[in-house]
């Protein structure tokens, strides 16, 4: 029983691929031996021990028997190996297509990505665009400013010189009014002065002071007559001169150089 047992798995394994052997005969034969095998096996009364003839005999019929199922077994081994490399083919062409499926995806969705991202940058690029614009202009304005700014701070600095030579100018105008008011006020002194000494002298040769100040019409030296003081003035030849030379010292005494102009005054001369 116990050497029987293979055969029967061998015959139970081999069945469906049989079907897929080129070596059909072979499994056939092997089938129909088994089969043999099994109606002999029914067919022997049950021993508690065999016969050494009938041991061997059936050592024998199993050897052959063995034999053909190692050769059964063999033949169907290849069958088996390529069922399995159709497995692996049919799962490695799975993980292909699920490989290149992911790739597909990958591939979209980077593309996709990188379309809505190339968009976004295209959209960026027209804000930043457009403030360029904004700023260029403000840009241009603040330069038009600075310019004009510039023109009206070299106008004020023009003014500013012009204004500060003019100052100067008038500085130096107050420094020569100062100049000449200090003169003008030394001249007032000086005149008031002499104003003074002249009253003075006036004073003391209309009112001299040995006479008890008694005041006369003219000067001591001056005769009053004809309602006018005269003075006759008799040079020495040294000192004698023309009638310009005469009228002009006569002036500094307050008094002019007398013409005769009628017999009055042709006769005081005379006298």
């Amino acid at each position: 029983m116990s050497q029987i047992q293979p055969a029967e798995m061998a015959e139970k394994e081999a069945g469906p691929v049989v079907i897929k052997s080129s070596k059909c005969p072979k499994s056939e034969a092997k089938y129909e031996n088994d089969r043999e095998y099994e109606n002999v096996k029914k067919k022997e009364p049950a021993q508690s021990k065999p016969d050494n003839d009938e041991y061997a005999e059936i050592a024998a019929q199993n050897g052959v028997y063995q034999t053909l199922d190692t050769t059964g077994i063999k033949s169907d081994k290849p069958a088996e190996r390529n069922h399995s490399y159709q497995r692996l083919a049919c799962c490695f062409g799975t993980l292909c297509v699920i490989l290149v499926l992911i790739i597909i995806g990958v591939c979209v969705y980077f593309r996709e990505s990188a379309a809505s991202e190339l968009n976004q940058l295209k959209s960026n690029q027209k804000v930043l665009l457009q403030e360029n614009l904004i700023l260029t202009d403000l840009n241009n304005k603040l330069s038009s400013d600075n310019d004009n700014l510039t023109l009206a701070s070299m106008a004020l600095k023009n003014n500013i010189t012009m204004l500060t030579a003019e100052n100067h100018n008038l500085m130096s105008l107050n420094e020569k009014l100062k100049e000449q008011r200090k003169n003008l006020t030394e001249i007032i002194e000086t005149w008031n002065e002499f104003n003074v000494s002249r009253a003075q002298w006036s004073i003391d040769q209309y009112c001299p002071k040995n006479k008890a100040r008694s005041c006369t019409a003219c000067q001591e030296g001056w005769k009053y007559q004809l309602h006018s003081c005269y003075a006759y003035n008799d040079a020495k030849a040294a000192y004698r001169t023309n009638w310009d030379g005469a009228r002009e010292d006569c002036r500094t005494k307050n008094s002019d150089l007398t013409v005769v102009s009628n017999n009055a005054e042709k006769v005081m001369e005379e006298q």
